[in-house]
């Protein structure tokens, strides 16, 4: 059997380094697929709570939805903290045409729960193009 010398060595080692250079540069030029969403197999709730600690600790109707004779959306959503603290939450309101198209979104609110007592959420269109709506629910702590 032949020994390897000290010089045999740094040939190996180089053939080595050479090869995974190599490797690398052809792995530069490849081009990645884009990542595409997944579906989401749940239909679009009207409400939605944005945190599990805030729907645990809330109750609420269903809301009462209406129309002004000029076809404006009104909205009232019952809300209860159901806990022994006063707590703040945040919400805001999105639009939606007869197509589902969105029209436009509010900006978020800051409302304050009161212990046990029934408060609520109300909300208007400025448009008679809005056929749906969505509320977002979310802690006062804007986290």
């Amino acid at each position: 059997m032949k020994a390897i010398n000290s010089n045999g060595l740094k040939g190996i080692w180089g053939t080595l380094v050479l090869a995974a250079g190599i490797m690398t540069l052809g792995g530069c030029n490849t081009v990645n697929p884009p990542l595409e969403p997944r579906q989401d197999p749940y239909d679009q709730p009207r409400i939605v709570y944005t945190d599990p600690w805030l729907r645990l600790h809330t109750a609420m109707d269903a809301p009462d939805v209406r129309r002004d004779d000029a076809g404006l959306l009104f909205v009232v959503a019952t809300i209860r903290n159901t806990t022994n603290d006063k707590f703040d939450i945040r919400w805001r309101v999105t639009f939606f045409d007869n197509s589902g198209a969105l029209l436009y979104h509010t900006d978020w609110q800051r409302q304050t729960l009161e212990p046990n007592i029934a408060q609520y959420i109300r909300f208007n269109s400025t448009t008679n193009r809005a056929q749906e709506y969505q509320l977002d629910l979310a802690p006062g702590d804007g986290n």
